[in-house]
């Protein structure tokens, strides 16, 4: 089995640029010092769309996230492929990976450095809502959703990185419309990004 493959999405220390490919044992120890990656084919990322394989956003100060209910926020786009490996199938699942970048309001980190209302959660979700882009759905896995009481105190760059998993069969290449779904009051997402793998 070929090994896993993981681009670089953003390191707070900026010794490796975003986009970079490293491999399995390399990413556990960056991920250790706090650099966010995905999990990528690389192949995918030569092809000639600009959102195949991997696609990343950002919004400035940040996406607000407090609503009085969940809703769909941080438009992203990325490009599926219906075979992934030479040897996929298109019935076969892949995976699509999300990773994204929480910042606070002010006034919305008490003096242990945790937020002062530990409510909601975020995941990634399916927009169909995005012209010409297919909404297909998304199967959940075990880390799908990410829950705001368990986010902890806020790391050293002032913020939290966070991320999760789901399941995707595409028939044939297609455009898929996506966005973080969900609410946390006193957060913002600052920067989002989605990949696809086996």
């Amino acid at each position: 089995m070929q090994a896993t493959k993981h681009i670089v999405v953003w390191d707070p220390e900026g010794d490796y640029w975003q986009g970079g490919i490293v491999d399995d044992d390399l990413a556990h120890t960056l991920r250790a010092r706090g650099v966010a990656l995905l999990p990528v084919e690389p192949n995918l990322m030569t092809r000639s769309s600009a959102a195949a394989g991997f696609f990343h956003r950002a919004w400035g100060a940040g996406w607000p996230l407090g609503g009085a209910v969940p809703q769909m926020c941080c438009p992203m786009l990325l490009q599926l492929s219906s075979t992934v490996v030479e040897s996929a199938t298109a019935q076969a699942p892949n995976r699509i990976s999300w990773v994204a970048r929480l910042v606070p309001d002010p006034g919305a980190v008490d003096s242990d450095g945790r937020l002062v209302q530990q409510a909601g959660q975020i995941r990634l979700a399916a927009d169909s809502g995005q012209p010409g882009a297919f909404g297909g759905g998304l199967s959940p896995t075990e880390r799908a959703a990410v829950s705001v009481r368990e986010l902890g105190q806020i790391d050293q760059h002032g913020g939290w990185t966070v991320g999760g998993d789901a399941l995707v069969s595409v028939a044939l290449d297609a455009f898929i419309g996506l966005g973080l779904y969900g609410w946390a009051p006193g957060l913002r997402v600052a920067w989002a990004a989605v990949s696809q793998s086996r």
